[in-house]
């Protein structure tokens, strides 16, 4: 996933193009706002025991029947009663924007983290892919900020500011979730399960948010005794002035899609850009009463929210297994990233990518890999 700052702003600018039509109820831009989020609060479901057996329904969501799953959102909205289906219809309109961002960008963040993690860095591989995947969405989620709006984590708290909604949004929406688990997905979750993860996923926000690095640090360097990369100051974005990012691919250069193994040279905001104007299109698709199951596997075109074709998950190991392809998307890695820092210097003096540009304008997640080392993923503070 792009991260919830990502998401956020990305369904704003949506909100701002078609208000009129999500609608103007009470709660009706919350909802839409919620809906950005996608299924990512079921991951803090962790956080209670009870829940155990549905922690796995956000990752079967992410990678199964993406086709299915918007037309049964879809269909789940007859069920609500009149007070709550313009606050269900808002949330499944921005639920499809999250599906639509997703899989635009994905294929962008996969190919750094396995590239990062198959460097063949001593301490770094396919194990560590959740830390590097973290740190580059939270780089996106810098950058974004100040982009968008011109305000770093110091300014922002995600806590406060997204993941907003009434406990009444909130019962509405689960109830939407217990029709989906169930017709798409055959499990029967309990009907709390959407608001308990919302609530979960707002104390794991604010206990992130460190606007002055003093707490990741602290965090960080707990969490480092037990592992060797910290989740932690990965996934929490710094207090970071910048408009670009080390993994934006700014300068255009070429790229190979881990999945479908074309080539782009679409950078961070050509996807961000192609997927607004998707989200317009899909978003007008999935309102219309004729929306049905055939309309729904066009508006996917059969890809999960990574961008992995659903008919081929084996998809991403066809590099792999061909060494040649393998050297290929090495080289051009190595092309990319170099253009990345340069581009970072060029534009800000400093490599968005952890504040060294200052002491020789390489990034430790990228230097760390030439050297040999490994990326210091958790070298967030320096």
């Amino acid at each position: 996933m792009p991260a919830i700052i990502t998401h956020d702003i990305f369904g704003q600018d949506v909100y701002q193009e078609l208000a009129t039509l999500i609608g103007d109820a009470a709660g009706a831009r919350d909802a839409f706002l919620l809906g950005n989020q996608g299924p990512d609060p079921l991951f803090y479901s962790v956080l209670y025991p009870s829940f155990r057996a549905y922690t796995h329904l956000g990752s079967l969501m992410h990678s199964n029947k993406p086709s299915e799953l918007l037309c049964a959102f879809k269909e789940a909205l007859p069920f609500l009663n009149d007070d709550e289906r313009p606050l269900g219809r808002a949330y499944v309109l921005g639920f499809t924007c999250h599906y639509v961002l997703d899989r635009a960008v994905h294929p962008l963040v996969y190919f750094h983290e396995y590239t990062l993690c198959d460097s063949g860095a001593p301490g770094l591989d396919r194990s560590h892919c959740s830390e590097v995947h973290a740190l580059i969405e939270s780089e996106f989620d810098e950058m974004v900020l100040f982009t968008k709006q011109h305000r770093t984590i110091a300014g922002f708290d995600p806590h406060n500011e997204v993941l907003q909604g009434s406990n009444a949004l909130l019962a509405t929406v689960s109830k939407l979730y217990v029709y989906v688990a169930l017709t798409v997905y055959g499990l029967a979750i309990r009907p709390d399960l959407f608001a308990s993860s919302v609530k979960a996923f707002r104390f794991i926000e604010g206990f992130f948010c460190s606007p002055s690095g003093a707490k990741r640090a602290v965090l960080g360097r707990i969490e480092e005794l037990f592992r060797p990369y910290s989740f932690v100051r990965a996934m929490s974005p710094r207090n970071h002035e910048t408009t670009v990012s080390a993994f934006g691919n700014h300068a255009n250069e070429p790229w190979e899609n881990p999945f479908t193994q074309e080539t782009s040279t679409a950078g961070f905001w050509d996807l961000y850009n192609q997927a607004q104007g998707a989200a317009l299109v899909a978003i007008g698709n999935i309102d219309k009463p004729w929306f049905d199951a055939a309309t729904a596997k066009r508006l996917t075109q059969g890809l999960d929210f990574s961008g992995k074709p659903t008919n081929a998950l084996d998809a991403g190991k066809a590099t792999a297994s061909n060494p040649a392809k393998a050297k290929r998307t090495a080289r051009t890695a190595k092309a990319g990233r170099d253009s990345q820092v340069h581009e970072g210097a060029k534009t800000g003096g400093d490599s968005p990518t952890h504040e060294t540009a200052k002491v020789g304008g390489a990034s430790p997640v990228h230097e760390g890999a030439k050297a040999g080392k490994g990326p210091q993923t958790h070298k967030r503070d320096r």
